[in-house]
Protein backbone atom coordinates (compact mmCIF):
# COMPACT_ATOMS: atom_id res chain seq x y z
CA UNK A 1 0.00 0.00 0.00
CA UNK A 2 3.02 2.37 0.69
CA UNK A 3 4.37 1.13 -1.71
CA UNK A 4 1.37 2.36 -4.49
CA UNK A 5 1.09 5.77 -3.17
CA UNK A 6 4.74 7.12 -3.10
CA UNK A 7 4.57 5.91 -6.54
CA UNK A 8 1.38 8.37 -7.53
CA UNK A 9 3.48 11.21 -6.03
CA UNK A 10 6.37 10.25 -8.12
CA UNK A 11 3.84 10.13 -11.29
CA UNK A 12 2.28 13.84 -10.01
CA UNK A 13 5.91 15.57 -10.07
CA UNK A 14 7.38 14.19 -12.91
CA UNK A 15 4.29 15.68 -14.53
CA UNK A 16 4.00 19.31 -13.02
CA UNK A 17 7.82 19.59 -13.48
CA UNK A 18 7.30 18.86 -17.85
CA UNK A 19 4.19 20.91 -17.76
CA UNK A 20 6.45 23.75 -16.65
CA UNK A 21 9.46 23.21 -18.99
CA UNK A 22 7.04 23.35 -21.74
CA UNK A 23 5.18 26.47 -20.76
CA UNK A 24 8.58 27.95 -20.15
CA UNK A 25 9.94 27.00 -23.59
CA UNK A 26 6.60 28.30 -24.69
CA UNK A 27 6.97 31.66 -23.08
CA UNK A 28 10.57 32.25 -24.72
CA UNK A 29 9.52 31.26 -28.31
CA UNK A 30 6.18 33.41 -28.34
CA UNK A 31 6.92 37.31 -29.20
CA UNK A 32 5.75 39.93 -26.46
CA UNK A 33 2.08 40.95 -27.70
CA UNK A 34 0.77 43.16 -25.40
CA UNK A 35 2.42 46.41 -22.55
CA UNK A 36 0.91 46.37 -19.67
CA UNK A 37 0.13 50.37 -19.03
CA UNK A 38 1.67 52.08 -15.78
CA UNK A 39 -1.01 52.74 -13.63
CA UNK A 40 -2.77 55.87 -13.37
CA UNK A 41 -3.36 58.12 -10.88
CA UNK A 42 -5.37 61.30 -9.92
CA UNK A 43 -8.55 62.81 -8.31
CA UNK A 44 -11.45 64.22 -9.79
CA UNK A 45 -14.82 66.17 -9.18
CA UNK A 46 -18.34 64.81 -10.14
CA UNK A 47 -20.22 66.62 -14.02
CA UNK A 48 -16.11 68.21 -14.90
CA UNK A 49 -15.10 67.06 -18.10
CA UNK A 50 -11.64 65.49 -17.09
CA UNK A 51 -8.22 66.24 -18.69
CA UNK A 52 -4.62 64.64 -19.08
CA UNK A 53 -3.06 66.70 -16.17
CA UNK A 54 0.45 64.44 -16.98
CA UNK A 55 0.94 61.57 -19.27
CA UNK A 56 -0.46 59.56 -16.11
CA UNK A 57 -2.24 61.45 -14.06
CA UNK A 58 -5.96 63.13 -14.90
CA UNK A 59 -8.02 65.84 -12.89
CA UNK A 60 -10.92 68.69 -13.65
CA UNK A 61 -10.69 70.36 -16.99
CA UNK A 62 -12.61 74.18 -17.21
CA UNK A 63 -15.37 72.39 -18.90
CA UNK A 64 -17.92 71.57 -16.61
CA UNK A 65 -21.75 69.87 -17.72
CA UNK A 66 -24.41 70.01 -15.24
CA UNK A 67 -27.32 67.15 -14.55
CA UNK A 68 -29.22 69.14 -16.91
CA UNK A 69 -26.96 69.56 -19.65
CA UNK A 70 -25.82 73.33 -19.43
CA UNK A 71 -22.34 73.17 -20.68
CA UNK A 72 -19.97 75.76 -18.21
CA UNK A 73 -16.64 76.65 -19.58
CA UNK A 74 -15.02 78.93 -16.20
CA UNK A 75 -18.28 78.03 -14.18
CA UNK A 76 -19.81 75.28 -12.42
CA UNK A 77 -23.15 77.12 -12.45
CA UNK A 78 -23.94 77.70 -16.35
CA UNK A 79 -27.51 79.18 -16.90
CA UNK A 80 -27.67 78.33 -20.10
CA UNK A 81 -27.17 75.18 -22.52
CA UNK A 82 -23.36 77.03 -22.93
CA UNK A 83 -22.17 79.71 -20.43
CA UNK A 84 -18.52 81.06 -20.80
CA UNK A 85 -16.99 83.22 -18.05
CA UNK A 86 -14.34 85.29 -19.77
CA UNK A 87 -13.25 86.64 -22.95
CA UNK A 88 -13.44 84.25 -26.14
CA UNK A 89 -12.02 84.90 -29.50
CA UNK A 90 -13.16 83.69 -32.39
CA UNK A 91 -10.84 83.54 -35.47
CA UNK A 92 -13.07 82.81 -38.57
CA UNK A 93 -16.86 83.79 -39.39
CA UNK A 94 -19.63 83.53 -36.51
CA UNK A 95 -22.99 82.44 -37.82
CA UNK A 96 -25.76 82.83 -35.48
CA UNK A 97 -29.34 80.56 -36.26
CA UNK A 98 -31.95 82.48 -33.81
CA UNK A 99 -34.44 80.35 -32.65
CA UNK A 100 -37.73 81.08 -33.82
CA UNK A 101 -38.45 85.09 -32.94
CA UNK A 102 -35.84 85.02 -30.67
CA UNK A 103 -33.31 88.12 -30.68
CA UNK A 104 -29.89 86.68 -32.68
CA UNK A 105 -27.51 88.45 -30.22
CA UNK A 106 -28.85 90.65 -27.15
CA UNK A 107 -26.30 92.53 -24.06
CA UNK A 108 -28.05 91.59 -20.43
CA UNK A 109 -29.71 94.27 -18.49
CA UNK A 110 -29.24 96.38 -21.66
CA UNK A 111 -32.03 97.28 -24.70
CA UNK A 112 -29.08 96.45 -27.12
CA UNK A 113 -30.10 93.73 -29.16
CA UNK A 114 -29.92 92.48 -32.89
CA UNK A 115 -32.85 90.74 -33.74
CA UNK A 116 -33.62 87.54 -35.75
CA UNK A 117 -33.93 89.81 -38.88
CA UNK A 118 -30.59 91.49 -38.10
CA UNK A 119 -32.23 95.10 -36.50
CA UNK A 120 -30.41 96.67 -34.32
CA UNK A 121 -31.82 98.01 -31.38
CA UNK A 122 -29.86 99.95 -29.09
CA UNK A 123 -29.46 100.98 -25.43
CA UNK A 124 -30.32 104.12 -23.77
CA UNK A 125 -28.06 106.72 -24.58
CA UNK A 126 -25.97 105.14 -27.15
CA UNK A 127 -23.19 107.01 -28.19
CA UNK A 128 -20.89 106.80 -31.84
CA UNK A 129 -17.51 107.28 -32.05
CA UNK A 130 -16.63 110.54 -34.36
CA UNK A 131 -17.06 114.48 -34.14
CA UNK A 132 -20.31 114.43 -32.11
CA UNK A 133 -23.45 112.43 -31.13
CA UNK A 134 -26.60 112.39 -32.98
CA UNK A 135 -29.59 113.33 -30.66
CA UNK A 136 -31.82 115.37 -33.02
CA UNK A 137 -32.10 115.90 -36.82
CA UNK A 138 -34.02 119.12 -37.68
CA UNK A 139 -35.88 119.41 -41.17
CA UNK A 140 -33.36 122.08 -43.04
CA UNK A 141 -34.06 123.65 -46.04
CA UNK A 142 -36.47 121.72 -48.11
CA UNK A 143 -37.38 119.10 -45.96
CA UNK A 144 -40.38 118.97 -43.83
CA UNK A 145 -40.82 116.33 -40.88
CA UNK A 146 -38.46 117.25 -37.84
CA UNK A 147 -37.39 117.61 -35.45
CA UNK A 148 -36.70 113.73 -34.96
CA UNK A 149 -35.95 112.23 -31.46
CA UNK A 150 -36.30 108.99 -31.97
CA UNK A 151 -38.13 108.24 -34.86
CA UNK A 152 -39.66 109.73 -37.93
CA UNK A 153 -39.68 110.85 -41.21
CA UNK A 154 -38.07 113.40 -43.16
CA UNK A 155 -39.84 114.89 -46.20
CA UNK A 156 -39.11 116.56 -49.43
CA UNK A 157 -41.03 119.79 -49.00
CA UNK A 158 -42.30 120.26 -52.89
CA UNK A 159 -43.18 124.10 -52.51
CA UNK A 160 -39.70 124.35 -52.32
CA UNK A 161 -37.47 121.66 -53.90
CA UNK A 162 -38.28 121.12 -57.65
CA UNK A 163 -39.16 117.43 -59.23
CA UNK A 164 -38.51 116.70 -62.47
CA UNK A 165 -41.93 114.59 -62.85
CA UNK A 166 -43.94 117.21 -61.21
CA UNK A 167 -45.44 120.62 -61.70
CA UNK A 168 -42.95 123.57 -60.08
CA UNK A 169 -43.57 126.95 -59.05
CA UNK A 170 -40.67 129.22 -58.29
CA UNK A 171 -41.07 132.22 -56.51
CA UNK A 172 -37.49 133.69 -56.37
CA UNK A 173 -34.21 133.69 -59.20
CA UNK A 174 -33.05 130.55 -59.95
CA UNK A 175 -29.26 130.00 -61.26
CA UNK A 176 -28.75 127.05 -64.09
CA UNK A 177 -24.95 126.29 -64.77
CA UNK A 178 -25.56 124.00 -67.90
CA UNK A 179 -28.29 123.65 -70.40
CA UNK A 180 -31.93 124.07 -70.00
CA UNK A 181 -33.24 121.03 -72.04
CA UNK A 182 -37.19 121.84 -72.05
CA UNK A 183 -39.37 121.14 -75.01
CA UNK A 184 -41.67 124.30 -74.10
CA UNK A 185 -40.54 127.16 -71.65
CA UNK A 186 -43.83 129.58 -70.14
CA UNK A 187 -43.16 131.89 -67.82
CA UNK A 188 -46.10 132.97 -64.92
CA UNK A 189 -48.17 135.28 -67.12
CA UNK A 190 -49.52 136.86 -64.10
CA UNK A 191 -46.96 140.18 -64.90
CA UNK A 192 -44.40 140.99 -67.19
CA UNK A 193 -41.51 138.95 -67.74
CA UNK A 194 -38.22 138.96 -68.17
CA UNK A 195 -35.72 136.44 -70.31
CA UNK A 196 -32.18 137.72 -70.70
CA UNK A 197 -28.23 137.17 -70.10
CA UNK A 198 -27.20 138.21 -66.55
CA UNK A 199 -24.71 140.61 -64.87
CA UNK A 200 -21.43 139.54 -65.42
CA UNK A 201 -20.17 138.64 -61.96
CA UNK A 202 -16.79 139.66 -62.62
CA UNK A 203 -15.89 143.20 -61.41
CA UNK A 204 -14.53 145.42 -64.31
CA UNK A 205 -15.86 143.42 -67.33
CA UNK A 206 -18.72 144.24 -69.82
CA UNK A 207 -21.63 142.33 -70.21
CA UNK A 208 -21.89 138.77 -71.86
CA UNK A 209 -23.89 138.16 -75.33
CA UNK A 210 -26.96 136.11 -75.81
CA UNK A 211 -27.80 134.22 -78.25
CA UNK A 212 -31.11 132.64 -79.28
CA UNK A 213 -31.09 130.43 -82.47
CA UNK A 214 -33.37 127.88 -84.60
CA UNK A 215 -32.76 123.78 -84.21
CA UNK A 216 -30.07 122.30 -86.31
CA UNK A 217 -30.87 118.57 -87.51
CA UNK A 218 -29.42 115.57 -85.90
CA UNK A 219 -26.20 115.34 -86.62
CA UNK A 220 -24.60 114.01 -88.73
CA UNK A 221 -26.78 114.46 -91.90
CA UNK A 222 -26.77 115.30 -95.41
CA UNK A 223 -28.53 118.59 -97.12
CA UNK A 224 -31.57 119.40 -94.25
CA UNK A 225 -32.09 122.49 -93.27
CA UNK A 226 -32.29 124.49 -89.75
CA UNK A 227 -34.93 125.62 -87.66
CA UNK A 228 -36.76 129.01 -88.27
CA UNK A 229 -36.35 131.49 -85.50
CA UNK A 230 -39.58 132.80 -84.72
CA UNK A 231 -40.21 136.21 -82.74
CA UNK A 232 -43.69 136.56 -82.36
CA UNK A 233 -45.90 139.00 -79.88
CA UNK A 234 -48.34 137.03 -77.86
CA UNK A 235 -52.09 135.89 -79.35
CA UNK A 236 -54.73 137.93 -78.79
CA UNK A 237 -58.45 137.05 -79.33
CA UNK A 238 -61.01 138.76 -81.38
CA UNK A 239 -60.76 142.93 -82.37
CA UNK A 240 -58.17 142.74 -79.63
CA UNK A 241 -55.07 141.63 -82.13
CA UNK A 242 -52.09 140.10 -81.16
CA UNK A 243 -48.72 141.84 -79.54
CA UNK A 244 -46.79 143.78 -81.64
CA UNK A 245 -42.85 143.16 -81.48
CA UNK A 246 -40.29 145.61 -80.21
CA UNK A 247 -36.60 145.70 -80.62
CA UNK A 248 -34.39 147.33 -78.08
CA UNK A 249 -30.49 148.55 -77.98
CA UNK A 250 -29.27 151.03 -75.26
CA UNK A 251 -27.21 153.94 -76.91
CA UNK A 252 -24.12 155.66 -75.01
CA UNK A 253 -25.35 157.79 -71.86
CA UNK A 254 -23.15 159.99 -70.00
CA UNK A 255 -19.56 158.62 -68.84
CA UNK A 256 -20.04 157.45 -65.31
CA UNK A 257 -21.89 154.07 -63.08
CA UNK A 258 -25.43 155.24 -64.40
CA UNK A 259 -27.24 152.49 -66.76
CA UNK A 260 -28.08 153.21 -70.00
CA UNK A 261 -31.83 153.82 -71.16
CA UNK A 262 -32.78 151.18 -74.02
CA UNK A 263 -34.86 152.71 -76.89
CA UNK A 264 -37.07 151.26 -79.81
CA UNK A 265 -34.77 150.39 -82.48
CA UNK A 266 -37.38 148.25 -84.55
CA UNK A 267 -41.02 148.57 -83.58
CA UNK A 268 -43.97 145.71 -85.68
CA UNK A 269 -46.91 147.06 -84.76
CA UNK A 270 -49.14 143.31 -85.14
CA UNK A 271 -52.82 145.59 -84.99
CA UNK A 272 -53.50 148.21 -87.45
CA UNK A 273 -54.22 151.75 -86.07
CA UNK A 274 -58.08 153.29 -87.21
CA UNK A 275 -57.82 156.10 -89.87
CA UNK A 276 -60.89 157.93 -89.50
CA UNK A 277 -63.24 159.20 -92.11
CA UNK A 278 -62.71 160.04 -95.52
CA UNK A 279 -59.70 162.26 -95.27
CA UNK A 280 -57.99 160.03 -92.26
CA UNK A 281 -54.72 160.52 -90.40
CA UNK A 282 -53.08 158.22 -87.53
CA UNK A 283 -50.23 159.94 -85.71
CA UNK A 284 -47.65 157.14 -86.11
CA UNK A 285 -44.25 158.10 -83.39
CA UNK A 286 -42.73 160.52 -82.35
CA UNK A 287 -38.02 161.07 -81.93
CA UNK A 288 -36.44 163.02 -78.67
CA UNK A 289 -33.21 163.40 -79.92
CA UNK A 290 -31.16 165.38 -76.77
CA UNK A 291 -30.02 168.95 -77.17
CA UNK A 292 -27.32 168.43 -79.70
CA UNK A 293 -27.96 165.20 -81.29
CA UNK A 294 -29.98 163.97 -84.00
CA UNK A 295 -32.26 161.42 -84.62
CA UNK A 296 -34.02 159.18 -88.43
CA UNK A 297 -36.81 156.74 -88.18
CA UNK A 298 -38.35 155.54 -90.96
CA UNK A 299 -42.05 153.88 -91.35
CA UNK A 300 -43.35 151.81 -93.53
CA UNK A 301 -47.18 151.11 -93.86
CA UNK A 302 -50.25 149.93 -95.60
CA UNK A 303 -53.47 151.53 -96.05
CA UNK A 304 -56.26 149.31 -96.14
CA UNK A 305 -59.87 151.16 -96.98
CA UNK A 306 -63.62 150.27 -97.90
CA UNK A 307 -67.21 151.04 -98.08
CA UNK A 308 -68.50 147.39 -97.43
CA UNK A 309 -69.34 147.75 -101.02
CA UNK A 310 -67.88 148.25 -105.03
CA UNK A 311 -65.23 150.88 -103.66
CA UNK A 312 -62.07 149.20 -101.96
CA UNK A 313 -58.69 151.26 -101.86
CA UNK A 314 -54.82 150.42 -100.46
CA UNK A 315 -51.28 152.21 -100.51
CA UNK A 316 -48.21 150.73 -99.57
CA UNK A 317 -45.21 153.57 -98.77
CA UNK A 318 -42.79 154.91 -96.65
CA UNK A 319 -41.84 158.06 -95.24
CA UNK A 320 -38.59 159.20 -93.53
CA UNK A 321 -37.93 161.77 -91.08
CA UNK A 322 -34.83 163.33 -89.57
CA UNK A 323 -34.96 165.55 -86.78
CA UNK A 324 -31.92 167.84 -85.13
CA UNK A 325 -31.65 169.87 -82.28
CA UNK A 326 -29.10 172.31 -81.06
CA UNK A 327 -26.84 172.12 -77.93
CA UNK A 328 -28.63 175.16 -76.00
CA UNK A 329 -32.13 173.36 -77.13
CA UNK A 330 -33.32 176.47 -78.20
CA UNK A 331 -33.57 175.05 -82.05
CA UNK A 332 -34.61 172.00 -83.47
CA UNK A 333 -34.84 171.20 -87.39
CA UNK A 334 -36.97 168.29 -89.49
CA UNK A 335 -36.36 167.16 -92.87
CA UNK A 336 -39.71 164.60 -93.74
CA UNK A 337 -39.40 162.89 -97.23
CA UNK A 338 -42.00 160.51 -98.80
CA UNK A 339 -40.47 157.53 -100.15
CA UNK A 340 -40.47 157.08 -104.13
CA UNK A 341 -41.54 153.55 -103.26
CA UNK A 342 -45.14 153.77 -102.71
CA UNK A 343 -47.61 152.14 -104.78
CA UNK A 344 -51.34 153.26 -104.72
CA UNK A 345 -54.60 150.91 -105.74
CA UNK A 346 -57.68 152.38 -105.54
CA UNK A 347 -57.18 155.81 -105.24
CA UNK A 348 -55.93 156.70 -101.39
CA UNK A 349 -53.79 159.54 -102.12
CA UNK A 350 -51.04 159.08 -98.75
CA UNK A 351 -49.43 161.83 -97.37
CA UNK A 352 -46.95 162.33 -94.37
CA UNK A 353 -46.78 165.11 -91.76
CA UNK A 354 -44.46 166.65 -89.27
CA UNK A 355 -46.19 166.43 -85.62
CA UNK A 356 -44.45 168.14 -82.96
CA UNK A 357 -44.53 166.00 -79.47
CA UNK A 358 -45.27 167.57 -75.83
CA UNK A 359 -41.64 167.51 -74.31
CA UNK A 360 -38.28 167.85 -75.00
CA UNK A 361 -37.79 167.93 -79.19
CA UNK A 362 -40.10 165.45 -79.53
CA UNK A 363 -40.79 165.38 -83.82
CA UNK A 364 -42.45 162.37 -85.51
CA UNK A 365 -44.76 161.58 -88.60
CA UNK A 366 -48.32 161.13 -88.66
CA UNK A 367 -49.91 159.53 -92.00
CA UNK A 368 -53.27 160.70 -93.68
CA UNK A 369 -54.88 160.46 -96.96
CA UNK A 370 -57.59 161.83 -99.09
CA UNK A 371 -60.00 158.68 -99.71
CA UNK A 372 -62.49 159.15 -103.68
CA UNK A 373 -65.41 157.77 -101.56
CA UNK A 374 -66.64 157.53 -97.97
CA UNK A 375 -64.84 154.30 -95.98
CA UNK A 376 -66.46 152.44 -93.52
CA UNK A 377 -63.67 150.38 -92.86
CA UNK A 378 -60.32 152.58 -92.87
CA UNK A 379 -56.93 151.30 -91.30
CA UNK A 380 -53.28 151.82 -91.41
CA UNK A 381 -50.68 149.07 -90.47
CA UNK A 382 -46.76 149.58 -90.12
CA UNK A 383 -43.89 149.65 -88.94
CA UNK A 384 -41.07 151.14 -87.58
CA UNK A 385 -37.42 151.36 -87.96
CA UNK A 386 -35.25 154.04 -85.43
CA UNK A 387 -31.78 154.63 -87.10
CA UNK A 388 -30.31 156.38 -83.72
CA UNK A 389 -30.22 155.82 -80.19
CA UNK A 390 -33.11 158.71 -79.45
CA UNK A 391 -35.78 157.36 -77.42
CA UNK A 392 -39.00 156.98 -79.89
CA UNK A 393 -42.51 157.04 -78.99
CA UNK A 394 -45.22 154.66 -80.67
CA UNK A 395 -48.23 156.40 -81.07
CA UNK A 396 -50.55 153.16 -81.00
CA UNK A 397 -54.34 153.87 -80.51
CA UNK A 398 -55.46 155.62 -77.78
CA UNK A 399 -51.74 156.14 -76.57
CA UNK A 400 -52.12 160.14 -77.39
CA UNK A 401 -52.78 162.31 -80.75
CA UNK A 402 -49.86 164.06 -82.20
CA UNK A 403 -51.10 167.48 -83.60
CA UNK A 404 -50.65 167.91 -87.45
CA UNK A 405 -48.23 170.74 -88.47
CA UNK A 406 -49.55 170.79 -92.37
CA UNK A 407 -45.99 170.23 -93.32
CA UNK A 408 -46.80 167.33 -95.98
CA UNK A 409 -44.82 165.27 -97.82
CA UNK A 410 -46.47 163.38 -100.79
CA UNK A 411 -45.58 161.78 -104.51
CA UNK A 412 -45.90 165.45 -105.51
CA UNK A 413 -44.30 166.98 -102.97
CA UNK A 414 -42.03 164.48 -101.34
CA UNK A 415 -39.45 166.34 -99.55
CA UNK A 416 -40.70 169.33 -96.75
CA UNK A 417 -38.22 171.03 -94.30
CA UNK A 418 -38.93 172.44 -91.05
CA UNK A 419 -36.86 174.47 -88.78
CA UNK A 420 -38.27 175.89 -85.49
CA UNK A 421 -37.29 177.72 -82.09
CA UNK A 422 -37.87 176.75 -78.79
Amino acid sequence: MKTCVSLFVVLIATAALAFSQESGAAARSAPNSAVVPPPISGTGTPNHITKWLTTTSIGNSSIFETSTGNVGVGTTTPAAKFDLKGTGNVRDTLTLFPAGTHPTLSISGTAFQVSNTGRVTFATGQTFPGTGTVTTVNSGAGLIGGPIHTTGTLSVNFSVIPFLAKANTFTANQTINGLLLVNDLFLNGSAAGLVGEGGNPTAGQPGNSLTVFGGSPSSPATDLAGGDLVLAGGKGFGAGGGGGVRIQTAPVGPSGGTSDTLVDRQVFASKSAPMGGQSGSASIFVLNPANGDGAGATVRFTINANDGGSNFAAQTGTCVISVVASASGSMSAAALRFGADSADTGGVNAFCDIIPGTIGNETGIAVGDNLSFVPTTHVIYFEIDNVSGSPLVTLLPGARAGRRLNRRADPLHPTVLLRQSR
